[in-house]
């Protein structure tokens, strides 16, 4: 019997996934992939339209909010294709402090890429309990040393294997419990 577990990193309108799988005591990476949410930075961007338009929390919001649902539903099929309930899901996490309001958020071009980075980890964690995944919000800065079997069976699974594949692979890692 295997265990399986899923590490994903957002990214405006996108994430990086990668997929490992403890077989016999073996780890291996078994799919490594990116999941579009939104096309488009110009579309996925929609606490920077916000900010940039001068829009009121008002007018923000049910851009936000569409821009939310429509990731989740692209999100949950494209991750569904990747990995199937029983497993755990580990979403790289970035700051751990609460956001403010939003208009604060539409006034501080900061505040924006943190909103928007919440927003993006928020669409996996809900297209992850779609799908019945166990899924956690890792801090990556918190992410412990890449143990040698993980490295080897990514430097195995062939390219790309760089820092964000190494990250996602050490998500999924900690989500699953091996850490």
């Amino acid at each position: 019997m295997s265990r399986t577990a899923i590490g994903l990193k957002a990214h405006t309108g996108w994430a990086s996934a990668v997929v490992i799988a403890e077989r016999r005591g073996r780890i291996e990476v078994i799919a490594k992939a990116r999941i579009a949410m939104i096309d488009g930075f110009d579309q996925a961007a929609v606490y920077h339209h916000g900010h940039e338009g001068g829009l009121s929390a008002a007018q923000a919001r049910p851009i936000i909010e569409a821009a939310f649902r429509t990731a989740v539903e692209r999100a949950t099929p494209e991750l569904g294709k990747l990995v199937r309930a029983p497993a755990h899901a580990g979403i790289l996490a970035g700051r751990q402090k609460p956001l403010p309001d939003l208009e604060v958020i539409l006034r501080a071009h900061p505040l924006v890429h943190a909103a928007e980075g919440e927003l993006y980890r928020n669409v996996l964690l809900k297209a992850c309990e779609a799908l019945g995944l166990r899924a956690v919000k890792v801090p990556a800065k918190e992410l412990p040393r890449i143990p040698e079997l993980l490295a080897q069976a990514g430097a195995a699974s062939g390219k790309p294997w760089a820092a964000e594949q190494r990250e996602c692979a050490l998500a999924a890692w900690v989500a699953a419990g091996w850490a």
